[in-house]
């Protein structure tokens, strides 16, 4: 029945743990068991199955070893979401730019300038208070709270409006110099759609430079989550994160 006798587990009296010796019968408990002792005192004890805390637990009695493993899931996460809005969205707009050059690349070009030229820190702060009100009482707030809180959703907001424009400028740089190769010129004078062409001869040859570009998003999404976490304006509690756990437990360093 997957049920282990008392001396595989600790018994709790009125919030206080104590490791007592097993009942002298053969009497099988289960986590969670309420236990009233024989002598009938009034003092009920309830089992709660012993786990070995590696780094030990907090003032709330959670596991540190668990919360590091589920914060730095969490910072996980938000490092591959930022790295595949990164790549949806600046490919696209990187590979346009380039392969229709002149007017349409130099307005795109200068969209990207502005866009470098935006604190993405204050974006941050303006858009989780813009959003609070929206996302803490609206029809949105339950999911919201799942997702993590206003920080986390401002941050991945913002990693989709202002984090593409790097890939977009490496993408724009390879589509330049593929554009005057000889098998681009065939398929245009063969007539092939323009995103036809960018989908079958340009995206494959930009590859690598995707791929590269990627890999290094992670970390620094990571990062940046992270250091907001670590100034409150990121993951809410009670969700952990790497940032916020390095913010709650900095006095016992």
């Amino acid at each position: 029945t997957g049920k282990n006798t008392l001396d595989r587990y600790r018994v709790m009296y009125d919030g206080n743990m104590s490791n007592e010796a097993a009942p002298t019968d053969d009497a099988r408990y289960a986590e969670g068991d309420v236990i009233v002792p024989a002598s009938g005192a009034n003092l009920t004890k309830r089992v709660q199955k012993v786990f070995p805390h590696l780094l030990g637990t907090d003032e709330s009695g959670r596991d540190y070893a668990i919360r590091v493993i589920v914060g730095t899931r969490i910072s996980l996460l938000v490092g591959i979401i930022a790295a595949v809005v990164v790549v949806i969205i600046g490919v696209l707009y990187g590979a346009i730019s380039g392969y229709f050059g002149g007017k349409v690349d130099l307005v795109m070009m200068r969209i990207v300038d502005i866009i470098y030229s935006l604190p993405d820190t204050l974006i941050i702060i303006l858009l989780s208070v813009a959003f609070k009100d929206l996302f803490t009482s609206g029809p949105m707030a339950e999911t919201v709270a799942k997702l993590g809180g206003v920080g986390l959703v401002s941050i991945l907001i913002v990693f989709a409006l202002l984090y593409w424009v790097g890939m977009a400028r490496l993408v724009r740089g390879q589509v330049l110099s593929l554009r005057e190769q000889e098998f681009v010129l065939a398929a245009q004078a063969c007539d092939a759609p323009a995103f036809w062409i960018i989908r079958k001869h340009m995206l494959p040859n930009c590859i690598s430079v995707i791929f590269i570009s990627a890999a290094l998003q992670i970390p620094s999404a990571i990062f940046t989550e992270s250091f907001l976490s670590y100034l409150g304006i990121g993951v809410s509690i009670p969700m952990p994160s790497l940032g916020s756990l390095a913010s709650d437990y900095r006095g016992q360093m």
